[in-house]
């Protein structure tokens, strides 16, 4: 199954003259994020492309959602001239290097009605993401639209100065893909090169392996070697409002920070169905207000 995550972050507003944080709300006269969110949506739909780097970006929005603005976004890149085939080799499609392949992600971004904060969370697929591309977009439309004013998107997981960060971990899991099946002994693997392996540490029942900020801290690319296995990925299950979330820690493909719900949605033509996942997005948001207070 392709490997789904939610990357979530944290959106403020400041003064660029003292780098104060102002509300998100347009009190006090300054800039609403709700009111620039809906133009922005409408600016970047179907018609409207934004392009980066060979690379372009609309917006397919779905009907706003209590305080939250989501949708996907259509995610293409340019190709190469090529010919797509089926699996017995018969041509069935000709692309072109104008031809565009459309990877939609989803996004949901809550906006409360008074406070300095708003919360963002942005799908990746396998290792493909368009998160930076996304909220640079946003805060460089933000910008241009509010002379003074500057937006501001953080990662907050696993941040060390993050509400997480004092979270115990009760389960470490690493991992190594392509493994020689040669390592695997007692165990008759038929025509097998190569293995992928999960390891999984467990605390005691009434313990845990620490903390989130200091497993962050100690845990770098290839940190565990296991019976002269190199492990090269590592996740920590951590306890996010009433949810328990599998949070990616360190990952060749810079997932760390990536909340895992592969296993919780479900797929139409291989990518999550939009209410499948829109559910998963809206109750992590809902964890991450109670985590953070907002």
């Amino acid at each position: 199954m392709a490997k789904i995550g939610l990357r979530p972050y944290l959106i403020e507003i400041s003064r660029k003259s003292d780098f104060e944080t102002v509300s998100v709300c347009g009190e006090d006269g300054g800039p609403s994020l709700a009111d620039t969110l809906s133009a922005f949506e409408t600016t970047f739909s179907k018609g409207n492309l934004a392009i980066q780097d060979d690379r372009s970006i609309h917006v397919k929005k779905l009907p706003k959602d209590g305080y939250s603005f989501h949708g996907l976004i259509q995610y293409g890149s340019l190709g190469i001239d090529s010919v797509i085939a089926d699996e017995e080799g018969d041509e069935v499609f000709v692309r072109t290097s104008n031809h565009m392949e459309i990877l939609p992600l989803y996004y949901r971004i809550w906006v409360p009605v008074t406070g300095t904060a708003a919360l963002a969370v942005l799908q990746s697929y396998e290792s493909r993401s368009c998160a930076s591309q996304f909220l640079n977009l946003l805060r460089e439309y933000f910008e241009f639209n509010h002379d003074g004013y500057r937006l501001t998107v953080k990662k907050i997981m696993p941040n060390p100065q993050a509400a997480l960060a004092n979270s115990d971990v009760k389960k470490l899991r690493f991992y190594k893909r392509r493994v020689s099946a040669d390592k695997v002994e007692n165990i008759p693997l038929d025509n097998t090169d190569y293995v992928h392996i999960e390891l999984i540490l467990h605390a005691r029942r009434c313990g845990t392996l620490g903390r989130l900020k200091d497993l962050v801290g100690s845990l770098d690319e290839g940190a565990l070697i296991y019976e002269g296995i190199e492990f090269e990925s590592a996740s920590a299950e951590v306890q996010i409002g009433d949810e328990k979330r599998k949070v990616g820690l360190i990952n060749a493909s810079n997932a760390a920070g990536v909340v895992d719900i592969s296993g919780d949605v479900t797929l139409t033509q291989g990518h999550p169905d939009p209410d499948s996942i829109a559910s998963e997005a809206k109750k992590l948001i809902v964890g991450l207000k109670q985590e953070y207070g907002l």
